[in-house]
């Protein structure tokens, strides 16, 4: 199970086109939370499969409007995160 906190404008279908992207690469989303600010959306989403997170976050990346996406995953019982922008 991996984290992620993408940071993103807030346009009228970028959530839309996220979870897309998620849905096409086929990991199942477990959780989901999104905060909205003036310009920008702050999404925390936690995904699981078995592949490799790095193909979601490259696809993720390639978006127009996403400003920054963060990995948090847990590794023995501690938290790490990795900046993936």
């Amino acid at each position: 199970m991996n984290a992620l906190t993408i940071i993103a404008h807030s346009k009228p279908d970028c959530l839309e086109r996220i979870l897309q992207r998620v849905r096409h690469r086929g990991f199942t989303i477990q959780k989901l939370s999104v905060q909205f600010e003036a310009t920008e959306y702050q999404i925390f989403l936690t995904v699981n499969d078995s592949r490799p997170i790095r193909h979601l976050i490259t696809q993720i990346q390639k978006l127009q409007d996403i400003v920054d996406v963060q990995v948090c995953q847990k590794n023995s019982g501690e938290t790490t995160y990795a900046k993936s922008a």
